[in-house]
C-alpha cells in the first residue's frame, strides 16, 4: 500500500519529468517558436517512460496515475504559459 508521501513523490516525478522535457525541448530547438508543435510530440513520448521513472526511484508502479496526473498538470502549464506570451525564450544568440 502506498503512502501519501510516495503519491507526493510520484506526482512532483511527473512533475519534474514534464517540466525537465519542455526544457529540453525548446533549448535542443533550432528555431525561435514553434515550441507547442515540438512539445506535442515530445511530452507523449516522454510519459511513457514514468514507469521507468518509478522504477528507478525505488516507487511502486501502482502510483502511475499519480506520477501522470503530475505529468499533465505540468504539461498544461507549459503550454497556458506558451499560448499567453508569457513564456518568451531568449534568442539563440542572447543564450
Amino acid at each position: 500500500m502506498e503512502t501519501d508521501d510516495q503519491k507526493l513523490a510520484a506526482y512532483l516525478l511527473g512533475r519534474m519529468a514534464a517540466a525537465e522535457k519542455a526544457l529540453q525541448t525548446i533549448i535542443g530547438s533550432p528555431r525561435q517558436g514553434g515550441y507547442a508543435e515540438l512539445l506535442q510530440a515530445n511530452f507523449p513520448m516522454r510519459r511513457e517512460m514514468l514507469g521507468k521513472d518509478l522504477t528507478e526511484f525505488g516507487l511502486p508502479d501502482s502510483l502511475l496515475p499519480e506520477a501522470r496526473t503530475g505529468f499533465v498538470a505540468q504539461e498544461r502549464m507549459v503550454y497556458r504559459g506558451l499560448q499567453g506570451g508569457r513564456f518568451v525564450p531568449l534568442a539563440p544568440k542572447e543564450r
